[in-house]
């Protein structure tokens, strides 16, 4: 949260919810994934905003137990009572940050919504300046109809129709105004809190909203949730290998696995495949431990002349003891001769199959040094690789 500049704004998540279409034991919004409620992670990702100065969580007291936890480990969130409706809960909060005295927008947001992001929240405080209530929603793109008893009544033009989303930004006195113009027993018939604030008289923009930030409310909803959240929780790192080799009289090189016809051939304890050896190392600097000379030294005699693609299992192996998912390689090949293009294909092919990715995450280029240096005089060869690998967390 915003610690220097000031936006006197406040965030609210509704969290008193009973879940009664979800079915289950525990509200949806204290289900788990990798051991972070729906609630927390809907919590962190407010958190990640810089903008929002305050936290505030409205909960059911009969979820002390959930809330409890929350409590302890994060300090600088205000956690309180909700009511019997989701309306009482919100207008609880609202009188609450009323009664402080410090804020002058709020953003309402439901806990079953956890993939806001920061930019969106960027939007709907921005608007702000020049709007009452800004929401995000989507428009609506599939063909809509009126049924009654599964029979279509009638065909909806869908031109005009969007599906709101929250948070919901709005002015908080506005806000506040808008609430107390309907009774308790009106309140509970509005849907969200955009519809109470247009009922009331108030203008609302909309923004475009994103297609994830999506709300769980039944059971298929927490799958695909759990499946998103899952795939978020990685990292991915980026590796930079570097080879160099002098040549040394011969009639071929291997390169990438595949024996290339020339003049000369690659000076090396192994197969002198530079290709693996660079690739070899962009892995390992994923991983940070060590290089190539770290698990293959050329003072090992059992390396001699070894095929660098057996080095290279030994080390998928150990990206994989590592939790670490290929996701694309590039190389690049710098020499003046011999020339490649008629070879790169294969290589690209043989490589990729032992790596298990697809063809299309294997890139293999080739440049000179317009005959500049030890290269361009045509004495060696040198390839840079560039590694990008997902690890789970």
């Amino acid at each position: 949260m915003n610690k220097k500049k000031n936006n006197k704004t406040a965030a609210v998540i509704l969290a008193s919810g009973t879940s009664e279409r979800f079915n289950d034991v525990v509200p949806k919004q204290y289900k788990k994934v990798e051991n972070k409620t729906i609630l927390e992670i809907t919590l962190k990702n407010l958190l990640k905003s810089n903008i929002i100065n305050s936290l505030y969580v409205v909960y059911n007291i009969k979820h002390k137990e959930y809330i409890e936890k929350l409590e302890k480990k994060y300090k600088k969130v205000f956690f309180l009572e909700g009511a019997d409706s989701r309306q009482s809960s919100c207008l609880n909060a609202i009188n609450y940050l009323i009664s402080k005295k410090e804020y002058k927008n709020v953003l309402i947001h439901d806990a079953v919504r956890p993939f806001i992001s920061s930019l969106n929240i960027g939007t709907l405080i921005k608007k702000l300046q020049t709007s009452d209530g800004v929401i995000p929603a989507l428009k609506i793109v599939e063909s809509v109809k009126y049924a009654e008893n599964s029979i279509v009544l009638k065909n909806i033009r869908r031109n005009n129709l969007y599906l709101a989303q929250t948070p919901q930004a709005f002015l908080l006195k506005k806000l506040k105004k808008a609430y107390d113009k309907f009774s308790t027993q009106q309140l509970e018939k509005f849907t969200d809190d955009s519809e109470i604030f247009t009922k009331a008289g108030y203008k609302v923009k909309i923004i475009e909203g994103c297609i994830e930030n999506f709300k769980i409310t039944t059971l298929y909803d927490f799958l695909r949730a759990k499946k998103m959240l899952k795939k978020k929780e990685t990292i991915l790192k980026v590796g930079l290998g570097i080879d160099f080799h002098r040549y040394t009289k011969g009639d071929f090189l291997i390169l990438f696995g595949v024996k290339i016809p020339y003049k000369r051939s690659i000076k090396a304890h192994s197969d002198g495949d530079i290709g693996v050896h660079a690739l070899i190392d962009a892995i390992l600097g994923t991983i940070s431990t060590g290089d190539i000379g770290t698990y293959f030294p050329n003072t090992d005699k059992k390396f001699k002349n070894i095929s660098s693609l057996e080095l290279l299992k030994k080390i998928i192996s150990v990206l994989h003891e590592n939790k670490g998912k290929i996701v694309h390689i590039d190389n690049t090949v710098i020499c003046e001769t011999p020339k490649l293009q008629k070879y790169t294909l294969k290589m690209r092919e043989k490589v990729a199959k032992i790596l298990g990715i697809d063809l299309a995450s294997f890139s293999i280029k080739a440049t000179t040094t317009e005959k500049m240096g030890y290269i361009g005089k045509e004495e060696g060869i040198a390839v840079h690789t560039i590694a990008t690998i997902e690890y789970a967390k």
